[in-house]
């Protein structure tokens, strides 16, 4: 009978702290993902539609999903957000809630030295500002012309071919990204060209 009671004990107490080290890992895994989260909100406040920022906040609701202060934070910066879109009036609401909703995710978190003083301030150099300007022009500038030739070769009976091309390159204005690839589309279509000459 003391056999049998030792090797339950020893079964029972081997899925006891298997289950526990299941339980740790989970919660610290949920750690993890929730300071990552937090870390890429924090480093883009200064430019909040910020792709990667963007897709951060996509993720609020999912991985604070225990957490009411969170999604109600979330919440109430979508709504700004929303409004903000039809009001440009109301740009600093939609930041004030961005950068609550970054204090609640830090209180979550265990951060409670890191309060409203501390999220509101934060570095953005001019150098940074013009920059983004700078290339968000010339990104209108390339889409613009762009479009005034493609409206010329219409009018001109361009071949069918160079008017997909066209409608092809002025996609990819519209997206930074879609430039990069549509630019090392057409350097693999060279090199295509230059291996068929040979």
């Amino acid at each position: 009978m003391d056999i049998v009671s030792i090797i339950v004990a020893a079964v029972g107490s081997g899925l006891v702290a298997t289950i526990i080290t299941l339980i740790v890992q989970r919660v610290s895994e949920t750690r993890k993902l929730k300071i990552c989260i937090f870390e890429i909100l924090m480093s883009h406040r200064y430019l909040i539609a910020d792709k990667e920022n963007v897709e951060a906040l996509n993720k609020v609701e999912v991985i604070f999903h225990k957490d009411s202060e969170v999604r109600k934070a979330w919440t109430d910066f979508l709504n700004a957000a929303d409004a903000g879109a039809t009001n440009p009036m109301l740009a600093s609401t939609t930041n004030d809630k961005y950068l609550k909703l970054l204090e609640k995710i830090a209180k979550n978190i265990g951060y409670k030295s890191i309060d409203w003083e501390n999220i509101k301030h934060f570095y953005f150099p001019q150098g940074l500002a013009t920059k983004i300007t700078e290339e968000e022009l010339l990104r209108k500038a390339q889409l613009s012309q762009a479009t005034a030739i493609a409206a010329q070769d219409s009018s001109t009976g361009q071949s069918s071919s160079e008017q997909l091309g066209m409608q092809i390159a002025l996609k990819a204005l519209e997206n930074p990204d879609g430039f990069e690839k549509l630019a090392r589309f057409a350097e693999m279509m060279n090199q295509g060209k230059k291996t068929g000459k040979r």
